[in-house]
């Protein structure tokens, strides 16, 4: 195993490296593979009726959720969004229909301080966002730690699913010990169940 000064020196290049692949999609196929992600998770059956999902706002070159967490919504979902508070850490606010968004941390779209917060043991699922991902579950995110320090506060039973493009997903990334997992990935072309009982779920 990379020491970790080599693992972090990998993930600065592969964080360089992702961001440019990333963007360097067309926008319209950016949003069909992200309309196809969206459609593909909703008829998975992880994010079913009743459930408390925490989403994110899509911004830049991410996976868009924009129509995703309407649709979340309309299937009866509890829609939570993320807020980034101080020292780096999150909290999960009730996003409803007409709720305005603020410009937060890094130009990303959140709810207001006055939106009402739940706490992380509420969850049921939550997707997130990244440069990459592996098919073991690790995560490589922009380098804050916000979700590494989160996650770990969900129940066990908490569903984690990261959102990618297809180009995004390799074999295995540089990782430690710290880094959030995810539990399924779900691309343009598959879902894949992470983990030692890894499988890819086509449809």
């Amino acid at each position: 195993m990379d020491t970790p000064m080599e693992a972090e020196y990998k993930k600065l290049g592969l964080r360089q490296e992702m961001k440019r692949l990333r963007g360097a999609l067309d926008a319209g196929a950016r949003a069909l593979a992200s309309e196809k992600i969206a459609q593909r998770l909703l008829n998975s059956g992880l994010c079913g009726p009743g459930k408390c999902v925490l989403s994110y706002c899509s911004t830049g070159s991410e996976v868009a959720t924009g129509r995703l967490i309407a649709a979340l919504r309309e299937q009866g979902c509890e829609v939570l969004l993320p807020r980034m508070e101080k020292e780096r850490a999150l909290s999960a606010r009730i996003f409803r229909s007409g709720d305005t968004l603020v410009r937060g941390s890094y130009g990303i779209e959140e709810p207001s301080k006055h939106a009402p917060q739940l706490p992380p043991q509420k969850i049921d699922v939550v997707l997130l966002p990244g440069l990459a991902f592996d098919r073991a579950g690790r995560r490589l995110g922009y380098g804050g730690g916000y979700y590494d320090r989160f996650l770990p506060r969900l129940r066990e039973d908490c569903i984690k699913i990261g959102l990618c493009f297809a180009l995004q997903v390799f074999d295995e990334i540089p990782h430690e010990p710290h880094d959030a997992q995810v539990d399924y990935l779900v691309d343009e072309n598959r879902i894949i169940s992470c983990g030692q009982d890894e499988e890819e779920i086509n449809g």
